[in-house]
């Protein structure tokens, strides 16, 4: 949970450099949320309390949260997550629980190496062996700050979540989509005038992927009567 805690503080940090608004991804559409808290609370439970088979129960969760990041790939960093997420499901299928190497539970100070070789690791985790399938996908990357072994997948996951933090923080709104049918557009009318020339209009071709607004209609024209005009002659006082 840490370390997503700093990918997010990171996605914030890097938004910010951008000019980004924190306000911005409150206003983010994301489908699912019913399914992604049931699948962050269940990865949650697991995490803290490290019951035993609990691997079904991870590979649910996963599976959830992976039909969560589908319906919103639309957002950016979203597909990468998706293909953290994909990566460990995979592992974890294969292998029934998620391997961790106990050299990198060393490394990042969980245990000393005396006692490497009599270590039992709880939740959907098991000791790697030699039967071990994806083993580079497995959990290898010692994280000695932080006194965690991740995966592959766990790091792309990060770097996604770090990805859409920022990149919701600096979307802009959508602009107003243009008429089918044609990219020439009528911005304004004047107002009709006695006699000709009648209506003005004022069109303007416009690029559809630049937003566009509807200008402002133009003052009304205003003409001084003279005794001749076009249409007759002024009455005589």
């Amino acid at each position: 949970m840490s370390l997503v805690l700093l990918a997010i503080a990171t996605g914030v940090v890097a938004g910010w450099i951008r000019g980004g608004d924190l306000a911005r991804v409150a206003g983010a559409r994301v489908h699912g949320w019913p399914l992604l808290a049931l699948g962050l609370g269940a990865r949650l439970l697991v995490g803290a309390l490290g019951p035993v088979n609990a691997a079904p129960l991870v590979a649910c969760a996963i599976v959830g949260l992976l039909v969560v990041a589908l319906r919103n790939a639309h957002l950016v960093g979203v597909p990468i997550i998706v293909i953290g997420m994909t990566a460990n499901l995979s592992v974890l299928l294969l292998n029934g629980t998620m391997p961790v190497d106990p050299d990198a539970l060393v490394a990042a100070g969980l245990v000393d190496r005396a006692d490497v070789d009599t270590v039992e690791v709880t939740g959907a985790r098991h000791r790697m062996d030699d039967d071990a399938r994806l083993r580079f996908l497995a959990d290898v990357i010692p994280v000695p700050g932080f006194r965690r072994v991740v995966s592959f997948g766990d790091l792309v996951m990060l770097v996604g979540v770090a990805d859409a933090v920022a990149n919701q923080m600096c979307r802009r709104r959508r602009s107003r989509p243009l008429p089918p049918g044609g990219d020439a557009v009528l911005l304004s009318i004047s107002p009709p005038i006695p006699g000709p020339p009648g209506l003005e209009l004022d069109l303007r071709v416009v690029d559809r992927d630049e937003p566009w607004e509807p200008a402002l209609p133009r003052p009304f024209q205003t003409r001084s009567a003279t005794p001749a005009q076009d249409w007759g002659m002024a009455p005589s006082p």
